[in-house]
């Protein structure tokens, strides 16, 4: 059946689907999802960048320039439909210098 051809197709991609184990259901949409994703990928995968700086931008900006730099080496149905951005602040105690990242999800 389908469903067994699928299972055993995310189980040459993930050792935690090749037994019998009971697994989660967003742990399995999560492995479908990128696997689909890897396989239809029409992004530049070669190629590198750095993170945009957020020093002294709003965060519109710095998220727009995150994701366009994460669309250049990801672009498929998955990331325009099930992938979006989490935003992350983290404050040095010392210096109380701020950084703030926006990073892919699915």
């Amino acid at each position: 059946s389908s469903g067994i051809n699928a299972e055993y197709g995310l189980a040459k991609k993930s050792d935690m689907y090749s037994g019998f184990q009971q697994q989660d259901a967003q742990e399995f949409l999560s492995v479908l999802l990128d696997t689909l994703h890897e396989d239809l990928n029409q992004g530049d995968i070669k190629r590198t960048f750095t993170m945009p700086d957020g020093d002294g931008k709003c965060d519109r900006e710095v998220a727009a320039e995150s994701w366009n730099f994460h669309k250049q080496r990801n672009s498929s149905y998955f990331v325009d439909n099930f992938m979006g951005q989490y935003k992350s602040k983290v404050t040095c105690l010392e210096c109380s210098k701020v950084s703030i990242t926006f990073d892919p999800y699915m």
